[in-house]
């Protein structure tokens, strides 16, 4: 890595905070578990080695600390992956009694939010049917952006909270100073090597998942909810999904352009009964490749997702996490 970030987080009253490994060279993704995290680092790189195009990875185990580091501090399009963001930053807005337009009535998922058709943008697939209603509600839109995708409801947020400059104040204020958001769908998915334009880096965007959803207020109700529509997204089932089985529960937001980006980032954890598993895992997995839209990117997807199972939870990742 060209330079350690202090990753520091709450999680059940626990201080956990480490810096980024360096990628060592360690034994294959034959094994059915790796005993330390360079292994898994090792595997990643060896991945990237097979697939082609460029890769970066950052994962922790919040319970145990335990991470892992591929070329996590280079920069990668964002594309879609910010999304969940705006949930975010609405959700604390909620948690600080944030008031709308100096009045008394506190922020709330139900506030009535109005679009038009010269907000349209493509691939709008929840806010398209309502375009005739012309309003949804603040929670709504949120859902639809994090669940689905949908580009219209993302920056018709954007609009709302005072644009992608706005946003990136938000990622500021949690001490990430790699993280912006310049401009709006479906601009800020173009991306040449060099514009640090509308991008993050695997151990910052891991940084935030782990801060934001399972870090300083993460047991809210307001938070708890980004969590959830996380969990009910499924734009991502392909990527890192594919590669955790369904014994775990698992949150993600994707992210794709037609040109070289393809990239998913969220949260594994386990079901309640379970007690044996450590976690959650926060993971940000950003790859670079000229077919950003086909299944065999999908696939480096999925395979990131076996490889940080087996590095950071290790050998209960090939048991069966919970019984009756």
């Amino acid at each position: 890595m060209s330079r350690n970030r202090a990753i520091s987080m709450t999680r059940r009253g626990m201080l956990l905070s480490a810096a980024g490994l360096p990628l060592l060279t360690g034994c294959g993704t034959a094994k059915p578990f790796f005993r330390d995290p360079a292994e898994g680092e090792a595997a990643l790189a060896e991945l990237e080695a097979k697939a082609g195009g460029r890769l970066g990875v950052a994962a922790i185990n919040l319970q145990t600390g335990k991470q892992l580091s591929h070329r996590g501090d280079e920069r990668f399009a964002m594309c879609s992956s910010f999304k969940w963001l705006l949930g975010a930053f609405y959700a604390y807005r909620m948690l600080d009694n944030w008031s709308i337009d100096n009045e008394a009535d506190q922020e709330s998922w139900e506030r009535v939010i109005s679009f038009s058709e010269a907000d349209f943008v493509n691939y709008s697939p929840v806010t398209e049917p309502r375009l005739a209603e012309g309003q949804m509600t603040l929670g709504e839109l949120c859902e639809a952006v994090i669940t689905t995708s949908d580009n219209t409801a993302a920056n018709v947020l954007l609009r709302d909270l005072g644009g992608p400059e706005a946003l990136t104040a938000f990622i500021r204020s949690t001490g990430d100073d790699v993280t912006r958001l310049d401009r709006w769908e479906p601009e800020l998915n173009a991306w040449v090597p060099g514009d640090d334009r509308d991008t993050t880096t695997p151990n910052s965007m891991t940084f935030l998942i782990s801060d934001l959803l399972f870090g300083r207020r993460g047991g809210m109700n307001e938070v708890i909810r980004v969590h959830d529509w996380m969990i009910d997204a499924t734009t991502g089932l392909k990527r890192l999904r594919a590669g955790i089985t369904d014994d775990y529960i698992v949150g993600d937001k994707t992210g794709t352009n037609t040109k070289d980006h393809n990239c998913d980032v969220g949260f594994v954890k386990t079901f309640p009964v379970f007690k044996g598993m450590v976690g959650p895992v926060a993971i940000s997995s950003y790859y670079n490749t000229d077919t950003p839209q086909s299944a065999e990117a999908d696939a480096v997807q999925a395979e990131v997702g076996r490889i940080v199972m087996k590095s950071l939870v290790g050998p209960l990742f090939d048991e069966q996490p919970w019984t009756d």
